[in-house]
């Protein structure tokens, strides 16, 4: 699923729950997969892979909020156990941004 801006914020999330169990398999995806950096790389980030309605407007609740932040911390504990021992000073982080959700990484 990629990360869509709503043209409407109005628009009620259809199925939250469907979305929220996508999280758990992208958090997941990270469990035996750490990423490769070249050594021109300074950071790797990724976002939180969702839609903005889902975190934030009218319709997002504190309830699916937290959902997301937890399976992002999640994701980010994936990526510190999986972490090669020779990378052992490389700072794994979850940025989580509130009120405005969809910028979290």
């Amino acid at each position: 699923m990629a990360r869509k801006l709503s043209r409407d914020s109005r628009k009620k999330i259809r199925n939250p729950q469907r979305r929220i169990r996508f999280l758990d398999l992208w958090a997941a995806s990270f469990m035996h997969d750490y990423p490769h950096l070249d050594q021109n790389e300074r950071y790797w980030n990724v976002k939180i892979p969702v839609e903005a309605n889902l975190v934030q407007g009218k319709y997002s609740t504190n309830t699916l909020k937290a959902q997301c932040a937890q399976r992002l911390i999640n994701a980010c504990a994936h990526l510190i156990n999986s972490q090669p021992e020779e990378l052992s000073q490389v700072r794994t982080t979850a940025v989580i941004c509130l009120p405005d959700m969809f910028c979290s990484e």
